[in-house]
């Protein structure tokens, strides 16, 4: 029987230790081809590269895949691997595992859910994963969690208009409570910036905001799941649009003077 083919990338860069456990745990399971950035492309969202080359650094091959390091982003990576690396398309890709949350509207900035979200775009099921610590080297819960996932999508599928965002929790597999469907919370950055000058007195700033959660009361949401000591996994349409609120604005443009 035919092993399936997994794509994995993240934005933590090629040599950052959520990947390489991903890969070692896939790999069990799977024909596993890394493509992923070769430097840390954090916080770069869904970029793709148009005004330069993307060079290509082959870094390894092994029993079970090639490594590709891509000069680019985590969405170059997917793109790359999927329309020129590789001779046909994946099963699934998965980003990750990210070293830190990427819950509520983090999604946005985040380049480990723009790289599932632009393999969702190839009509490719992906996944991104998360490990909800910025210091915690241990990826060994994340790692069986994101293979019993690939596991479960590459046997019933997601709709094309999907992806499927998931964060674990920093601790060990006794703690956790549970795994929970989840919906995006909300929340937002606050933009505060530090002011500092380099060695030569040039001015520059750091970004030091926090994130600010507004929806705290909701039970169902990602936040509230980590919050918890839960998994959370939660299902992600490409489409923004707000089917809602579509009515409610035709008759203001309708009504209003544009002349």
């Amino acid at each position: 029987m035919t092993q399936p083919h997994i794509l994995i990338t993240n934005d933590d860069g090629l040599h950052a230790p959520g990947i390489k456990a991903l890969y070692l745990a896939l790999k069990q399971i799977a024909t596993v081809t890394v493509v992923a950035p070769v430097t840390e492309q954090s916080g770069v969202s869904q970029k793709i590269t148009f005004t330069e080359p993307l060079r290509v650094l082959q870094i390894e091959t092994n029993g079970s895949g090639i490594t590709y390091g891509i000069h680019g982003t985590p969405s170059d990576c997917v793109q790359l691997g999927v329309n020129a690396i590789l001779e046909s398309p994946p099963d699934l890709i998965i980003s990750g595992i990210n070293q830190g949350a990427n819950n509520a509207l983090t999604t946005f900035h985040s380049g480990t859910a723009g790289a599932a979200r632009e393999g969702a775009l190839l009509g490719i099921p992906s996944i991104a994963v998360s490990l909800a610590s910025h210091t915690s080297t241990d990826f060994s819960y994340a790692s069986h969690i994101a293979v019993r996932t690939a596991q479960l999508i590459l046997k019933y599928g997601l709709p094309q208009d999907t992806f499927l965002n998931i964060n674990v929790p920093a601790k060990k597999k006794e703690e956790i409570n549970g795994i929970r469907v989840t919906s995006l919370g909300m929340s937002r950055f606050r933009g505060k910036y530090k002011a500092d000058n380099d060695h030569r007195g040039k001015g520059f700033y750091w970004m030091v905001g926090a994130l600010i959660n507004f929806d705290q009361d909701n039970p169902f949401s990602d936040t509230a799941a980590l919050q918890d000591n839960a998994v959370s996994i939660t299902p992600i349409l490409l489409s923004q649009t707000n089917n809602a609120y579509i009515e409610t604005l035709k008759q203001i443009v309708d009504t209003a003077d544009f002349s």
